[in-house]
C-alpha cells in the first residue's frame, strides 16, 4: 500500500513538473478572472521565454486590467528583442493613458534597448 501510495505521490510531483514547463499551460492562465493567477502566469512566462507567449503577451497589454497590464510591461523586459521593444512595447507605450504602467513600458523599452547595446559591444569585442 505504502509503495502504492507513494508511487502516485511521485507521479503527482512529475506532472506538476511538466507544467510548471509546459507553456500552453501559463497562456491558458491568461484567460482566468482571477487577476493573481494571471499575474502567475505572467510571471511564469517570463521566466520561461518562450517566444510562444509573446503573442499572448501582446494582446493582453492591450486588453487587460490595469494591474495585469503592468506586470505585463514588466515581463516583456525578459524577452530582449528589438521586435518586442518595437512592435509590442512602443505601440503599447503610445495608447497607454495610465502613468505607472507608461513608466513600467519607458522602463523596459529602456531595458531592452541597453541589452541588446551591451551585446553589440560584446560582439565588437569592447569593454
Amino acid at each position: 500500500m505504502m509503495g502504492i501510495l507513494l508511487l502516485s505521490f511521485l507521479q503527482l510531483a512529475d506532472l506538476d513538473a511538466n507544467r510548471d514547463q509546459n507553456i500552453d499551460f501559463w497562456i491558458n492562465q491568461l484567460d482566468s478572472e482571477s487577476v493573481d493567477l494571471n499575474i502567475n502566469a505572467i510571471e511564469k512566462m517570463a521566466e520561461l521565454q518562450d517566444p510562444k507567449a509573446l503573442s499572448y503577451l501582446a494582446s493582453a497589454l492591450r486588453t487587460a486590467g490595469p494591474e495585469v497590464r503592468f506586470h505585463i510591461a514588466k515581463a516583456l523586459s525578459r524577452f530582449p528583442t528589438e521586435a518586442v521593444a518595437t512592435q509590442i512595447l512602443g505601440p503599447a507605450q503610445a495608447a497607454e493613458k495610465d502613468v505607472y504602467i507608461k513608466a513600467e513600458i519607458n522602463r523596459s523599452i529602456r531595458f531592452i534597448r541597453d541589452y541588446l547595446n551591451k551585446q553589440q559591444e560584446k560582439l565588437r569585442g569592447e569593454p
